[in-house]
């Protein structure tokens, strides 16, 4: 019994185990729901009181109510995101609560193996640099806790074993990341809280209280040619259809294929890291060149999988669909009144003077942008309009739509990714979801769809902002060190270090392993493969017990014993014939018997040798007695090829 044992190593396998669970919990901040991460950090607190002495441990009934109350806790979780994510909660809390009923080794090595399931299912919807560390320091400490429940040895030799036994898998480790199939919905899984600035097929403004950033990635585009800034929409979603609170997406129309863009006249570019499963965030009048992309109209595309799309792009206008223009002017029957006569109050005027308009009322009036705009009321157009005038992008382009189409432009709501930041001179550029956007495409005879991005009219530098500010946030710096030269450019190191980590480490997909198989081992026949990969597991295996320390290399003789081996075999040659069990003296002896004038450096080499391996010198006279021993050998064996050069010429004659 762990809690009635006096026994040291039992009470430090507690310790590790604490440690181990504590950190944990660090680990799945992000993941886990607040109330999650508050529930298991109390019952940890309650296990070290337990741990210290302090409480003794809950009664069974008293744990068991505590268990039903968290199981009845997850039921709106479950209501709400599902069931997936509702048993991950509810592992990460039983994990946590068992700890209070530790009475034996088999709870511990429960608890251990439940950890290192936790470990990996925390990969699942984060892949970041600093996850992937904080996930290697939590397998060191499961290991260590295994270790130190089966070893008696002090807590330091413990945690070396475990760094020497993490050091033994790196080899095996690099082999099956390179070799192994990739399982995209796995290794691509993401979980994006709802709130965050993420794009949906509905936009419903007035149910959004507050809209907090993100600084996760959306994606990574290279360019053949760097577009200018102005241009880096790229459209997901087009929002057609509008109740009188929520835009929704409509199903986009086929555009007429003498109208589209032409591969060869546009330059080239390619989305990667883009890991919905849904549209692929593409510029106004692209054409997919890529075999997995597939048209869905109105200028969109559809990704297959997750791998790299190549498409290319014309700075023009989206051509338009018939029914496309016919959709474009519908609004609800009823509701909003004021922005409705604001619309038809400029029915006389052309159609460009109409947009004009309407983007200096948002530029002339008192319009700011934020992220957590007022509440509105029914009519949120023209509480927006004419009351609070405080809103985010989806506020100003929705409100956009809806005066154009009163006015009988037809307009839609289009939402996508606005700008990004480019790494460096290079021509990529990395898209974050806090580059999230809406903006207009209204409809022109001679044009088609132009697009107008009324927030520019308030907030022109609004990504730069966000952008500028996402390290002052995360570390809750004050407001006059948000836009500092410093943070800028640890921004800027922090970005091309994630799209390096993106790019190389959880971008290396199915594609990517392909190239990488077909560029260093395509040239090679089948005969080569399997050689190259036996070798590899070969070798893989006698690092691995070597490293275990079951694989001895072989012990090489001493060099001095060497040198005598050499002189039992010159005297062969001269026809002494020694045994194998001749000694130094003896094969000393046969020396001045074949040759004599070889006896005194072979005395010499005698006497240094028996210094050497019988005195026991100290190091220093070591060297120097081999030195020696080396000048005498080179002595003994000029005179021995004297002697056998002068027998040669002797049996010639």
């Amino acid at each position: 019994m762990v809690a009635e044992s006096p026994q040291a190593t039992l009470r430090q396998t507690l310790g590790w185990l604490l440690l181990t669970q504590q950190m944990m919990v660090v680990h799945l901040i992000g993941i886990l729901p607040d109330w999650a991460l508050a529930i298991a950090n109390l019952a940890l607190a309650w296990r070290l009181a337990i741990f210290l002495g302090k409480v003794p441990p809950p009664r069974p009934m008293l744990l068991f109510l505590i268990s039903l109350m968290v199981l009845l806790s997850l039921v709106p979780l479950y209501l709400r995101e599902g069931l997936a994510i509702t048993l991950s909660v509810m592992i990460a809390l039983a994990y946590s609560l068992k700890s209070l009923e530790v009475r034996s080794r088999r709870d511990i090595l429960v608890l251990t193996l439940v950890g290192f399931f936790l470990i990996s299912l925390s990969l699942i919807p984060q892949q970041s640099p600093l996850k992937l560390a904080s996930a290697l320091a939590l397998f060191t400490l499961n290991i260590t806790v295994l270790l130190s429940l089966h070893s008696s040895g002090s807590a330091r030799s413990n945690l070396g074993n475990t760094l020497r036994l993490a050091l033994f898998s790196l080899p095996m480790t690099l082999l099956l990341y390179l070799l192994v199939p990739r399982v995209d919905p796995l290794w691509h899984q993401g979980m994006r809280p709802a709130a965050e600035t993420g794009l949906s097929d509905t936009l419903s403004l007035g149910e959004i209280a507050e809209l907090t950033q993100s600084t996760e990635m959306a994606f990574n585009a290279s360019f053949e040619l760097r577009p200018p800034q102005e241009l880096l929409y790229f459209r997901v979603w087009i929002h057609n259809l509008y109740d009188g609170r929520t835009w929704h997406g409509a199903r986009p129309h086929p555009l007429d294929a003498i109208t589209a863009t032409r591969a060869e006249e546009g330059h080239l570019y390619r989305i990667s890291h883009w890991y919905s499963s849904g549209r692929l965030p593409t510029l106004a009048m692209s054409q997919g060149l890529s075999p997995g992309l597939r048209p869905l109209g109105d200028g969109l595309w559809q990704g297959r999988g997750q791998q790299d799309q190549v498409l290319s792009w014309r700075p023009r206008a989206v051509p338009a669909a018939p029914q496309a223009i016919v959709d474009a002017l519908n609004l609800p029957p009823s509701g909003n009144p004021r922005a409705r006569q604001f619309g038809e109050s400029l029915k006389g005027l052309s159609q460009r003077e109409i947009v004009h308009r309407v983007l200096l009322s948002f530029r002339d009036k008192p319009f700011h942008y934020t992220l957590s705009p007022p509440a509105t009321g029914p009519d949120e157009i023209d509480d927006f309009l004419f009351e609070t005038q405080a809103g985010f992008c989806g506020h100003y382009a929705g409100a956009m739509v809806f005066v154009l189409r009163a006015a009988g432009i037809p307009a839609r709501l289009v939402t996508g990714y606005q700008g990004g930041r480019w790494l460096g001179e290079s021509n990529r550029l990395q898209v974050r979801q806090l580059n999230a956007h809406a903006w207009v495409e209204y409809w022109l005879p001679a044009q088609g769809w132009v697009r107008s991005d009324p927030t520019s009219m308030v907030a022109p530098d609004r990504v730069q902002i966000l952008g500028e500010q996402r390290l002052a946030q995360w570390w809750g710096l004050t407001g006059w060190l948000k836009e500092s030269a410093p943070v800028r450019t640890l921004g800027a190191w922090a970005d091309s270090l994630n799209a390096l980590w993106h790019q190389q480490v959880s971008g290396f997909d199915r594609l990517g392993q392909q190239q990488w198989l077909s560029q260093w081992l395509g040239r090679l026949s089948v005969q080569h493969l399997l050689l190259l990969a036996g070798s590899i597991m070969l070798t893989t295996l006698l690092i691995h017990l070597r490293l275990a320390r079951m694989l001895t290399p072989p012990k090489l003789p001493a060099l001095e014993l060497l040198l005598w081996r050499w002189l039992s075999k010159r005297l062969t040659r001269l026809g002494a014939r020694p045994g194998r069990a001749t000694s130094v003296s003896q094969l000393v002896s046969l020396t001045q018997d074949h040759c004599p004038q070889a006896s005194r450096p072979a005395r010499l080499l005698q006497r240094l040798f028996y210094r050497l391996r019988y005195a026991n010198p100290p190091a220093g006279q070591r060297r120097l007695l081999r030195l020696a021993m080396w000048r005498q050998f080179l002595k003994l064996r000029r005179a021995l090829k004297a002697e056998v050069d002068t027998g040669s010429a002797m049996d010639i004659s």
